[in-house]
């Protein structure tokens, strides 16, 4: 199923005993609400119609949504549906796209890892 791959995909990525494979196994979908965005430090969104969809449901948390595409230009591909393979190439493409620019921006680390 599709949640499997992604934990599969995590899995490959960081490890079976890393946190970010704890999180994934233990995720449960849920819709966002405006408490979500104003208890957080960061929304990060994905998808440009989902962005223009948050920035109009809720207009005064606009400052903590960031806009995260794959290349700098295009959304993120939703491998919902696809194979085990799409998963981790988009897990992969996310983690050498945005955690270099996500330590910099939030952590002041100026190398990539």
């Amino acid at each position: 199923t599709t949640n499997v791959m992604a934990q599969e995909a995590v899995k490959k990525e960081y490890g079976a005993t890393s946190t970010e494979y704890n999180r994934i196994v233990n995720y449960k979908p849920k819709l966002i609400t405006e408490a979500m965005i104003q208890n957080s430090d960061h929304t990060f969104v994905l998808d440009s119609d989902c962005m223009k969809e948050l920035q109009k449901k809720f207009p005064g948390q606009k400052s903590k949504l960031e806009y995260y595409r794959m290349d700098g230009k295009t959304d993120v591909p939703d491998p919902w549906g696809g194979t085990q393979k799409d998963y981790d190439q988009v897990l992969e493409s996310m983690v050498k796209t945005w955690q270099p620019a996500i330590n910099k921006k939030y952590f002041g680390v100026k190398d990539e890892l």
